[in-house]
């Protein structure tokens, strides 16, 4: 991977002072808490009229 094409905010997926799977843990649920906040979003939007 370059760092020229990174698109998150941790280049390794890690999270500097922690341990790398306590990075690789958060940075997960980081993730699916944004794909979740985003579904809401979306279907929050679907039901207004």
């Amino acid at each position: 991977m370059s760092k020229d094409v990174n698109w998150t905010p941790f280049f390794d997926y890690t999270i500097p002072g922690l341990s790398p799977e306590i990075g690789y843990i958060i940075s997960g649920l980081l993730g699916i808490t944004i794909i979740l906040g985003a579904g809401l979003v979306f279907k929050g939007r679907g039901k207004q009229h």
